[in-house]
């Protein structure tokens, strides 16, 4: 593979063929390695930890987070009263993003107002923007849920007993 290509005056497309624009080898970002029988893609050097995907991502199987409880330390209930005057101050929002050429709406948060009541849940990503962890809302609002669930079937119950009256 020639390292020069003439182009003839153009800029190359740089999302075709994209081996021919990575400076380096391949093997110089990435390493694989196998555990349980199955083959893993990871980072080759720390500094290269953290990925950003600057459109969309599919995957065609599943997205999983390490959760096993070795792993853990410092584990407590959630306090739902707690939870839920917090989640009470989250503003769902439809946008669009200005880098998005389909305009289409998205539906999501607000970084910085989520910071003011999840700080934990907020990161500084590429280009100093902030971005949520709409992963670790979900034990938030599973948390909620089920407690509505327990005051709905406590609600059930009574209307019942007041329907036998």
């Amino acid at each position: 593979m020639s390292v020069n290509a003439n182009y003839n005056g153009r800029q190359p497309n740089n999302t075709a063929y994209i081996k021919n624009f990575v400076t380096g080898v391949v093997s110089d970002l990435w390493k694989t390695i196998t555990f349980d029988s199955k083959g893993y893609l990871a980072p080759a050097a720390p500094m290269y930890s953290n990925v950003y995907i600057p459109g969309d991502l599919f995957v065609g199987g599943t997205i999983t987070n390490p959760s096993d409880l070795k792993l853990k330390s410092h584990i407590h209930h959630l306090d739902d009263h707690l939870i839920r005057s917090q989640l009470d101050r989250l503003v769902p929002r439809r946008f669009k993003f200005h880098t998005d050429d389909r305009q289409v709406d998205h539906y999501g948060l607000i970084a910085q107002e989520v910071e003011l009541v999840f700080p934990e849940l907020v990161q500084l990503g590429p280009h100093q923007t902030k971005a949520v962890n709409y992963l670790e809302l979900i034990p938030l609002l599973l948390s909620r849920m089920q407690h509505m669930q327990s005051e709905i079937d406590t609600l059930r119950t009574e209307l019942e007993q007041l329907k036998v009256k």
